[in-house]
């Protein structure tokens, strides 16, 4: 059964935002859903809150990254879940620049640290085309203060922004809650963090070939995940090469690379059907249509935490390694008042 593809709502576009703020490492991402009264009001409400729970504090566990994200949640007929997302535009210097200073800041972020170290190998390394972000990555994972929400309290899209959702989901209530197993999610879980990662940036909004296939107004972008698609010389991505791809041809192999095509962490969905951004018909929550079997947990091994980390969502450091950061940092601070001026 088909994941439907996402709607996208646009929201004002910046040809520039200001750099992402130098912020230390922080230890608090916070979901906060809203629930439609298609939720409130139906048969197996309790079931369906529950379900959007488990998924909201599965990922609030995984990203230490501190701010709110507002997501509006309701349920309809659809089949599986959709999800709409505001975008932003800046250019790739600036969404860049954004991404090394949060590997600065944040060097527990392994899997950042070395994608930032290969940009040059992927797509877009000239900078020549502007970049597309969602709301929620843009400001709660890269500190874009000039970047607010552009949903309302009751799930509206408004261009002006400046409001309390940075998305909405509906996902069908016929969606299986049952557990499945020691390990899995229930299929509404898997689904609903699905489209979870989809608000934070990573899965469909995250590769913009969607849009190029359409020949639409947005053609001329590159999408965050696009920025760590290779091509792959076999029919899968044990033969990933580190030529870049970005490409709609549904014959070509696409691989998720964080060291320029070095190794593979995923097979993308080359298929022409489905989001680009999603992954190829295996079980991982990510996937381009919702599994036909069990859904491991969404935890530190998922191929979608690496994906995320890739993007500016950081890890929940060790306490031992704040421990550390802090003191370096205060030392830093210490040095630099001692080199301002009388």
């Amino acid at each position: 059964m088909s994941i439907r593809p996402r709607r996208i709502g646009w929201c004002i576009g910046l040809a520039a935002i200001a750099a992402a703020a130098a912020a230390t490492p922080a230890r608090a991402l916070s979901i906060v859903p809203t629930f439609d009264a298609s939720i409130t009001g139906a048969g197996n409400a309790t079931a369906i809150e529950g379900a959007i729970g488990t998924a909201i504090s599965a990922i609030d566990a995984l990203y230490g990254d501190q701010g709110t994200v507002g997501i509006y949640f309701s349920v309809a007929g659809i089949g599986g879940g959709e999800s709409n997302s505001a975008l932003y535009t800046l250019t790739y210097a600036d969404y860049t620049a954004a991404l090394i200073s949060d590997s600065i800041a944040a060097p527990y972020n392994i899997t950042l640290g070395t994608a930032v170290a290969h940009l040059s190998s992927g797509n877009d390394a000239n900078g020549a085309r502007d970049m597309i972000a969602t709301s929620a990555q843009l400001r709660v994972a890269l500190g874009f203060a000039a970047v607010t929400p552009c949903f309302d309290a009751t799930g509206n899209f408004n261009s002006g922004c400046g409001l309390v959702n940075d998305g909405d989901i509906t996902i069908d209530p016929g969606l299986s809650t049952a557990d499945q197993g020691p390990g899995n999610n229930s299929t509404m879980v898997s689904v609903l963090e699905h489209e979870i990662n989809e608000i934070l940036g990573g899965g469909g909004p995250g590769s913009i070939l969607n849009d190029v296939q359409a020949n639409d107004s947005l053609k001329g972008f590159m999408g965050v995940t696009d920025l760590y698609r290779y091509a792959s010389s076999t029919g899968d991505c044990g033969g990933i090469t580190t030529t870049p791809s970005f490409t709609t041809n549904s014959n070509a192999v696409a691989c998720y690379s964080i060291d320029g095509g070095q190794t593979a962490l995923v097979q993308m969905n080359q298929s022409g059907t489905g989001d680009f951004g999603d992954f190829t018909n295996t079980n991982d929550i990510q996937n381009w249509v919702i599994p036909g079997g069990p859904v491991p947990d969404y935890t530190t091994a998922s191929p979608e935490y690496r994906m995320m980390n890739s993007i500016g969502w950081d890890p929940i450091p060790e306490p031992g390694t704040m421990l550390l950061l802090g003191t370096a940092l205060l030392g830093l601070r210490l040095r630099r008042r001692r080199l301002t001026p009388a």
